[in-house]
């Protein structure tokens, strides 16, 4: 597993999931708050190979 920089703002979360399911990933958590504190804004996807990759955001709205 490798760990990236965090994403800049929710925005990017959510570009990230588009791009990500027009590049042919499949949806394994839409973006949103999470539950693992306030600010954790996240989405999930599955790579063709079935990796799971997300993005996250660590900044309130």
């Amino acid at each position: 597993m490798q760990a990236l920089d965090k994403a800049a703002s929710r925005s990017k979360v959510d570009a990230f999931w588009r791009a990500g399911l027009a590049a042919g990933g499949t949806g394994d958590g839409p973006s949103g708050l999470r539950h693992d504190h306030a600010a954790y804004y996240g989405a999930f996807l599955r790579d063709p190979d079935g990796n799971k990759v997300e993005a996250v955001c660590h900044r309130g709205a």
